[in-house]
Parts: C-alpha cells; structure tokens; sequence
C-alpha cells in the first residue's frame, strides 16, 4: 500500500462519527483496503456498537480485500435497521460485498462497482492447490449468493459475471438490481414531503418509475447534499485523552516548580482551572465508556433479523429514526504497539505491521536542526535497507520513541535531570524507549538520533558518502568475500578443472563510540531549542570522530579499522624522490592499481596536498577536470577527487599523502539507534586535583552508539608514501 493513501483525513483509514443533530444518522467511511493493512471486522464492529442503535450511512471506496472480514462487516450490517451504503468512488471485490448490506444502496454518478471471483495464493503440492480450487470455488458460491439475494436472479447468474469480472455504472448497477438509487448531483430542491429532518440521504430517496430509488436534492435550494459528516466542534475521545496528558505534564512541572511553597495568586488560579478541566474531561470519557459497554452488550444480544425500515403514512418520506450517540471519531494510535501486537494474526506478520506504521511516522515527524524532505529520505531508506532487521526491531524503535508523548517526556527527563521524577503515565511512555542493552540508558528520539537520521554532507569527513555502507540492529555483521573465480577455455570433452574460489568470511562487530554533551540548566525551559542544538552538536561530534576513526584507526577494539589505519604495507608505495612530489608519481599510483578496480577508482587526501598539485605547471589543463579556480576541482586524471582533512599535508618523508582506490570495497557498519543516560548535576573542582567539587549550573547526557568499519579486499587500494 502506497504511504500517500495513509493519511486522508488526517486521522487514521477509516472513521466512525455522528453528524448534527437529533436523529442524524452514524456515518461511516471507510476508504481503503478491507483486512489487517486497512478496515479490519474486529474494530469495525467494536466501534460500530459504540455507534449507537439509530441509523447508519456507509460510504465506500475500496478495491477490496480479505473476503473473510468482509462477511463479518455484511452481517454485522445487515443485524442492524436503517442501514444505507453509498459508493462514494469504488466498490470493487470484497468491498461491493459490504455495500450489498444496506436497506438502500447507492452510488454516485461518478463511482463504479466490480465483482469477480474470489482468488489467494498459495503453494504446496497437488493436494493443497485442489483444496485451495475448492476453498475458492465455495467463497465464489456464497458471494454469488449475497448478490442473489439482493438483487434477485439464480446464484449461477452472477457466478457468470464474477467469471468475466464485471464492472458496472451506476445505471448497469441500478439495473441490475445491485443498488436502489444513484446519488442526484442537481440542485434542484425536493419536494418537502420527501425530505424528513435528520434522516439524511435516506430522507432524499425518491421513488424512481421502476420501482428502484433515485436519491433526490437536498431540501433547502441552493445547497449541496453534505455526504460526510460535519464537524461538531466537539473534542474528540482522543483530543481528551491527549489534553489530559497535558494537564497532567503541566501540574507537575509546577509541583516541581514550587515544591515547597505556596502558590503565587496567578498559578494557583492556573492550577485549580486545570485540575477543574482534568475533571471534567475524564468525567466524559467514564461517561462514555460505560455508555459503549452497554451498547456493545446490547449489541452482542440482538437477533439476527433484517427488516425494513418503517414507512410514513403519507408523503413517501420515512419515519425519524431513534438519535444516535454522542458525537464520536475512532482513530487508530499508530505508535501503541500493544494494539499493533493484537492486529497482528500471526508473529509473522507483526514486522510488517511495525514497518507499516513506521512509515506512517516518519511521514508525521518533524526534524530539528535537519532538512525535514532529506530526514524523512534518509530514515525510509535506512528502514528498507538494514540488513539483519526480521523481527521489525528498527520500526519498533522508530515507533516506541518518535510519538508526541514520548518526545515531551524525553524532553522533561532531561530537563529535570531526573527520570525518577516523572509521574506514573509519563514514566510508562518514557519506559517505552528503555533500552536493552547491558548499560541500560534511554534510546533518543528517532528525529534526534544520528545514527538514523544520516543527512550530514561529508564536506569534512568524505569517507561515509563514498563508502559501502550496511545498517544492523544487531552487534555484529557476516560477510563473504573472494579473490575471484577463475576460468579457463579448453577443447571440446575436455574434463574440467576444479576452479572454485577460496571464500573468506570476515565478521565486522560493531564497536561502542560515546560522547557527553553538557547544557546549562537555563536550556531546560526551552526543549525546542534544545532538540535543535543536540541535533546539531551530536551530528557534528560524530562526523569529527568518524574522520579519525575510519582513516587512521589501527582496528584493534575498540577502535575502527581506518582505511589507511589497517591497509597492508603492500598495498603502499613511494615517490620517486626524496620529500618531492612529482606528477609522475601520481601516475604510478593510479597505474598501480588492478584494472579490475581502477574503474570505479577515486582519489582521496589532504587539501594541501591537492595545492601542490596545482603547480604542476604546464601540465595543468591535461590533469583537472575544472578552472583551478574553484576551491578542489572533482576529477584529477579523470578520477574523482575527495579531501580528507585528517590525512598527512606536508610532504616529507614518511607521511602518507594520497590514497587511490575502489571505496567500495571499504565496509561501514553501523548499529541503528542511539542510547543516553541524563547526568542531573555537572561538578567541578574550584582548584584542579584538590578540593570538593562544585555544582556548575550544567546538566548533561552521556550518549553512546555503535559502528565499525573494514577493508573487505585490501588490493582495491593502493597508497603513495613520500620517501
């Protein structure tokens, strides 16, 4: 499914909601897939006994879906009085079942209807694909049946047009019997006997010269029929529950504020309107909870019938329905993994539902101190790319620590210094992002962390840009290498020779790199700013670390494997002369190189080191790519150029200038996800070495993450020493 679809109306693939009004009929949309990724029975049903008893409006637009959970959706519609379907686009496949349900089905002039066998995948052998042809053909007979039982005709009838699959306009399907009305898109006003207060679209039906229906205008001239439901204004289950955290966050960090002193006038004023509003929000959500208890009860024990809906005496119009429950919208939190664990019908599928809604995330995330478009792309690809993540460890995270709530409790962990202060609903979100590892800590918000986040430019440190580069949850990665395979051309019936390569199998273990950022406790107050500065400095401090690490690291744990740092001593050699560099040694390092490598070659040194380049006289034009006016020109001998400020500048003896080769077959490994441990009190001694130490007005964090890097095959490089 498409991450655009996602996000229609803002609040979740479908939605259950009461419009204006005495009597005003429950909509219902649902507009996507019909299953586990989209409308799935169990929440239909649930929220639709929390609904109320009164009448119901579907619209519909779906391409289908599991058949299975449309049958529960069908029969728990048609339990029900009052029921009207309108297809607002598409009812294709198991989604036309569903609009079979209503007393009155309708469609818009610009919606369509499709119907067709029932098909699955599956594999096995003879005997399973016989069962799975029977299995279909019985789903496909009880399909046929619900049309035939509609619309009339013999089940062997619409076995026939589900075989050819069949589409139908709203007339073929008015026709056909498949609907009653189709939706009138005129202005032109009804007549007053035909509209009823608060029935709504079934208010509007008229009776068409075939007997079917044909919705009519609205009532009052000049105005649209309104097909989906208005807004109330009234405060949503969700929108309370959310301000009640709020209330909650706001009272304790006043508690903290005055822990043991009166209230001045105006925050004592404050605190008794919050505590006043906190009341009477949870007063609402018992008062409805115990409303919805009874309802689904009521539900449960209803008898399975389906009769019409009671017609008026006179006028053709119909009689006011019973008034429905107060205005409700259910939504679906994409952050609580508890409810992600129970839609899920198997362990299997459980990854993919966390990739699902962490996608979903990433698309809602905003990204201090980064690009939001590059963040985003950055975090999609990392989550499509990491390479040892079945069980969806990296989605999980991404979900456990990117919601509202647990940024805000992050935020108030670290300014109070303490997370032993949080109250019982804040320390259960902040426990969310606990991590598992041996040092324990919290993991960072995913929009903060840059092992996630990857947007830096490299401009100081080109080596990750330039790099193969794999992502693991894990601690460690397995790898393959080989010199090669040989071939050989022989005559014809010749035997063959054994030419199978000699296969290494390198493991790269993740090492732990740390950093400590202090901040002043004025910072604490202001939690925006201080994301954007945290993003700012970790992002920096790991680009400055990463340069040492990966070009002169020994790879001796815990430090990386640099890619000169462990490079062997036959893959260097030296100028022709004493502390000069030539241009002709520059040529007998690249020539140095196997062709097998050299095309996807790339230079890489220090800036001064290019400068020299530059006064190689009249040779200039035949070795730059550019002007010498630009700052480094990209291409030198027709290979791409990289400054690595932490290699060797001068040019004297020993110092390692230049390195030519295939960086793709240089390994970084990274471990995605960033813990911290919040230091509440920074210490300093007023005399170094002597003294008690005293509070410096700092707070701080001691962050942690991992990664290492490897040369995967050494002969991919070659480097120029000064003799």
């Amino acid at each position: 499914m498409r991450r655009e679809r996602e996000h229609r109306d803002g609040a979740g693939w479908y939605r259950i909601a009461n419009s204006a009004g005495d009597g005003a009929p429950a909509q219902i949309l649902i507009y996507d897939e019909i299953g586990m990724w989209g409308v799935t029975a169990s929440d239909f049903i649930r929220d639709l006994a929390a609904s109320g008893t009164g009448p119901v409006e579907v619209h519909i637009n779906s391409g289908g879906g599991d058949v299975f959970e449309a049958y529960a959706i069908y029969n728990a519609l048609i339990s029900r009085t009052g029921v009207t379907t309108v297809v607002d686009s598409l009812a294709a496949s198991a989604a036309s079942v569903i609009a079979m349900a209503g007393e009155q089905r309708l469609m818009a002039r610009t919606s369509q209807m499709m119907i067709h066998d029932a098909s699955a995948w599956t594999g096995g052998n003879a005997e399973d694909m016989q069962q799975m042809v029977e299995r279909l053909q019985t789903v496909s007979d009880q399909i046929a049946g619900i049309y035939a039982d509609t619309a009339g005709g013999e089940p062997d009838h619409w076995r026939g047009l589900m075989q050819a699959e069949t589409w139908f306009t709203p007339q073929e399907a008015l026709d056909a019997g498949l609907i009653t009305g189709i939706l009138s898109t005129t202005r032109e006003p009804a007549p007053a006997a035909a509209v009823s207060p608060g029935t709504g679209i079934r208010a509007a039906a008229t009776t068409a010269p075939n007997g079917s229906h044909t919705a009519g205008a609205p009532a009052t001239e000049g105005e649209e029929q309104t097909m989906l439901p208005e807004d109330e204004g009234a405060l949503t289950i969700e929108a309370r529950r959310s301000r009640i955290t709020d209330i909650g966050g706001r009272l304790q960090d006043i508690a903290a504020q005055y822990p043991a002193a009166v209230l001045p006038t105006d925050t004592q004023a404050e605190w008794d309107q919050l505590v006043a509003e906190r009341r009477d929000h949870q007063a609402a959500l018992d008062a409805v909870e115990a409303r919805n208890a009874v309802l689904a009860d009521v539900h449960a024990g209803r008898p399975q019938t389906h009769e019409g809906p009671q017609t008026a005496a006179q006028g053709g119009g119909m009689q006011p329905q019973r008034p429905a429950a107060p205005a409700a919208h259910f939504s679906r939190d994409i952050y609580d993994l508890a409810a992600i664990r129970q839609q899920a019908r198997s362990v299997e599928d459980l990854p993919a539902l966390y990739r699902d809604n962490a996608m979903r995330a990433i698309e809602a995330a905003r990204f201090p101190g980064s690009n939001r478009e590059d963040a985003q792309t950055s975090v999609e690809r990392l989550l499509a790319t990491v390479t040892d993540d079945r069980q969806g460890l990296l989605a999980r995270r991404i979900l456990a620590t990117g919601s509202p709530g647990y940024s805000r409790v992050f935020g108030r962990a670290l300014a109070a210094g303490n997370p032993g202060v949080l109250g019982g609903r804040d320390a259960q979100i902040l426990a969310l992002g606990e991590s598992s590892d041996a040092g324990g800590g919290y993991a960072v918000p995913f929009q903060l962390d840059p092992t996630i986040v990857l947007t830096s430019d490299g401009a100081t440190n080109p080596i990750r840009s330039i790099s193969r580069v794999e992502r693991i949850v894990g601690k460690e990665y397995d790898l393959v290498s080989s010199a090669g395979v040989t071939v050989s051309r022989v005559a014809e019936a010749t035997p063959a020779t054994d030419n199978s390569p000699t296969l290494a199998q390198p493991k790269v273990r993740t090492e732990r790199v740390q950093g400590f950022i202090p901040f002043s406790v004025e910072l604490e107050g202001d939690w925006v700013a201080l994301q954007s500065e945290m993003m700012r400095l970790l992002t920096d401090a790991k680009d400055i670390e990463e340069a040492t690490s990966f070009t002169t690291g020994n790879g001796t744990a815990p430090a990386a494997g640099g890619v000169i740092g462990t490079l062997p001593a036959g893959q260097t050699i030296s100028t022709a002369t004493t502390n000069v560099l030539a241009l002709t040694d520059l040529y007998g390092l690249k020539n140095a190189l196997g062709p097998r490598f050299r095309s996807r070659a790339q230079w890489m040194a220090n800036s001064a080191v290019y400068d020299v380049c530059r006064g190689f006289g009249s040779s200039i034009a035949n070795i730059w790519a550019e002007s010498l006016q630009v700052g480094t020109p990209s291409k030198f001998i027709g290979y791409s150029v990289n400054e690595n400020s932490l290699m060797d500048s001068a040019i004297a003896t020993t110092k390692k200038i230049a390195l030519f080769g295939d960086f793709s077959q240089y390994l970084i490994v990274d471990q995605a996800g960033m813990n911290m441990e919040l230091i509440p009190q920074l210490f300093q001694q007023a005399t170094a070495g002597s003294g008690v130490g005293m509070p410096t007005g700092q707070r701080g964090y001691y962050a942690w993450w991992r990664n290492n890097a490897v040369i995967v095959n050494a002969n991919a490089f070659r480097l120029l020493k000064v003799l």
